[in-house]
């Protein structure tokens, strides 16, 4: 397969739609790379989003269904044998991603009704993570991002913003909230209170490792802006 051959033109930010649950508007626009998978697709084709790739078994959707939806559509249609799982639909969807060079992805969808496909999805964080400008997942209602070091975040006034160590240790500094922190040592393993509100114009953090960073609730959801690329 030559990613490149089927990308007939640069583009500045992808989203990969995956099978979960996914509320809102999707944030594609002309310079926007959509790649669908399995159910994901669907997702895309009910806000009238056309992908630019399908790929994945189909295993959660009816193969015929969806090949006669995408018929005539001039859509590269990739089918995975269902015998090949030494990498998951989503690893192979941004794998193509950044094979073409595209630094902002957004991914929709990671969390579903099976656990063990929510943990594989955020798993692709930290194994995909290092490799983009910016990696930014979208839940049903709320904003993920896996961040190491200094970030800024400028958000609305009273959004719920939570904080969960990636590694064993994480030294944290938080501005912008309710509850600020300063060199706060916090231990996967036994967690302070992780939630918080933000009360400045700007949300400072400042840690020395990884950690979740998880954007809004159900009852006060957030999507961050698209990133505008280079």
């Amino acid at each position: 397969m030559n990613v490149r051959q089927l990308i007939k033109r640069p583009y500045k930010r992808a989203i990969v739609s995956l099978s979960g649950y996914f509320r809102g508007n999707i944030p594609a626009d002309s310079d926007t790379l959509v790649i669908g998978v399995d159910r994901g697709t669907h997702h895309l084709l009910e806000e009238g989003i056309m992908p630019h790739i399908v790929i994945g078994d189909l295993d959660s959707i009816s193969r015929m269904d969806l090949i006669s939806t995408l018929r005539g559509k001039s859509v590269p249609y990739f089918l995975v044998s269902n015998w090949d799982k030494d990498y998951t639909d989503g690893q192979r969807a941004i794998e193509i991603v950044y094979t073409v060079g595209i630094k902002h992805l957004t991914i929709i969808g990671i969390m579903g009704g099976e656990m063990d496909h929510f943990l594989g999805n955020l798993s692709l964080f930290s194994m995909y993570s290092h490799m983009f400008d910016t990696m930014v997942g979208y839940t049903g209602y709320q904003t993920i991002e896996l961040v190491e070091g200094q970030k800024t975040y400028a958000l609305p006034k009273g959004t719920s913003i939570s904080f969960v160590p990636y590694d064993d240790e994480v030294t944290l500094t938080l501005r912008g909230v309710l509850w600020e922190v300063e060199n706060r040592l916090f231990k996967r393993e036994n967690l302070p209170p992780i939630s918080n509100i933000v009360v400045k114009d700007n949300v400072v953090i400042d840690s020395d490792g990884k950690l979740w960073v998880i954007i809004g609730r159900e009852d006060k959801p957030y999507l961050l802006k698209y990133p505008q690329g280079r």
